[in-house]
């Protein structure tokens, strides 16, 4: 049969659809799909996961803008993972008599770019938190990190079609759980695969699987899976320690465990002497970071540091590298900026961190809670 017929009277060829049931059809179409979309998601929830918004940098730009304009009443949060780990936004807000707070920390970056920014192009002059990990906040360049420069660049030229696609995926996220980006995309999945190395395969750095469900506002809560299971907390432990256990940017699988492993037993690299920070570059480094605090002050705002807790290894690796005297004490006495650090404090202390980084779920509004107390004391 001919897809084409000619039709004389207006000398054009046409094509004439073939009688089907085209509404049952659609149908079929429709409950296939229902099933395999509603199959899917069964079995990732089947697996522990649920729906959790996405931390992206369309995400973090929301709340960007939300702090160009905060007034005084507001607490901005800026820091790493330990800050969106540890602080509780609903305890927060509870602790300050509802006051409003926007969480612009960002997950394995250091936050210093971000709070230049805040400082530079706002107006802000309310309370800047700004959390401190030290493994990142004191690493040399980290007035550069890349993630968080970034992040400042994706904000300042967030587009229309950004917006729109952030605003859609606002719509999914909360109802389904395989559509998670970070953990549940192709690329990810194919890299959980355990498949041969070949033999002259190079590793690169780990990557950090799924540690926590975000909330809306951007609020990371520990995964359970993180809590219960033991190896894949040592896993992560590994990861962590693994960073400094590089010779360079590719090492062959066996020698990087070898090295992690030494890691995990205590015995770390020396720091390359390239990333060793001078005393001359520790000082402009803390003046910098005075001029903010000044700039800040004069508005009317102020500035507070916390150093939220580590543990085991990490916490080891952390004082053999950047040693508290050296970094956290002289920032502080170099800056003039009110700090708190969970050692000097015992209602800040005690909480489990499975994989020695981060707070588990239910300890963050406890640790919120003294936190703010302590803050608030200080006003």
């Amino acid at each position: 049969m001919h897809s084409y017929t000619f039709n004389s009277e207006s000398g054009q060829f046409e094509r004439t659809l073939p009688e089907q049931p085209w509404g049952r059809l659609a149908l079929i179409v429709l409950i296939v799909v229902a099933v395999a979309t509603a199959g899917w998601e069964m079995y990732w929830r089947g697996q522990g996961y649920e729906p959790s918004y996405d931390a992206t940098d369309s995400s973090w730009a929301e709340f960007r803008a939300k702090a160009q304009t905060a007034g005084p009443e507001y607490t901005i949060i800026t820091g790493s993972s330990r800050a969106l780990f540890d602080i509780d936004l609903p305890t927060w807000r509870a602790e300050t008599g509802n006051r409003p707070v926007i969480q612009l920390a960002k997950e394995g970056s250091a936050p210093l770019p971000i709070v230049r920014d805040l400082i530079e192009n706002t107006d802000f002059a309310g309370t800047l938190v700004v959390s401190v990990a030290p493994g990142l906040f004191f690493f040399k360049n980290s007035m550069h990190d890349g993630d968080a420069e970034r992040l400042v660049k994706y904000y300042q030229n967030w587009s229309p079609a950004q917006k729109m696609e952030h605003w859609a995926n606002l719509l999914m996220e909360p109802a389904f759980a395989f559509v998670e980006k970070g953990e549940l995309n192709l690329g990810n999945l194919v890299l959980e695969m355990e498949l041969p190395n070949r033999p002259a395969y190079l590793a690169g750095y780990d990557r950090v699987p799924k540690l926590s469900n975000d909330t809306r506002e951007r609020q990371a809560k520990m995964w359970s899976k993180v809590v219960t299971d033991t190896a894949y907390a040592q896993r992560v432990r590994g990861i962590w320690l693994g960073f400094s256990s590089r010779t360079g940017p590719l090492m062959r699988p066996a020698d990087y465990a070898a090295k992690k492993g030494d890691a995990i037993a205590g015995k770390f690299m020396p720091m390359p002497p390239p990333l060793q920070v001078s005393p001359a570059e520790r000082d402009s480094f803390f003046m910098e970071i005075k001029s903010w605090a000044d700039k800040l002050r004069k508005r009317g705002g102020r500035m507070v540091f916390i150093c939220p807790p580590s543990m085991g290894m990490l916490y080891i690796l952390d004082e053999k590298e950047f040693p508290r005297k050296e970094t956290w004490d002289l920032m502080l006495e170099k800056t003039g900026v009110r700090g708190i650090h969970f050692e000097d404090h015992p209602e800040l202390q005690g909480f489990e961190l499975p994989e020695w980084s981060h707070l588990r779920a239910e300890h963050a509004p406890p640790f919120t809670k003294a936190l703010v107390r302590l803050m608030m004391n200080d006003e």
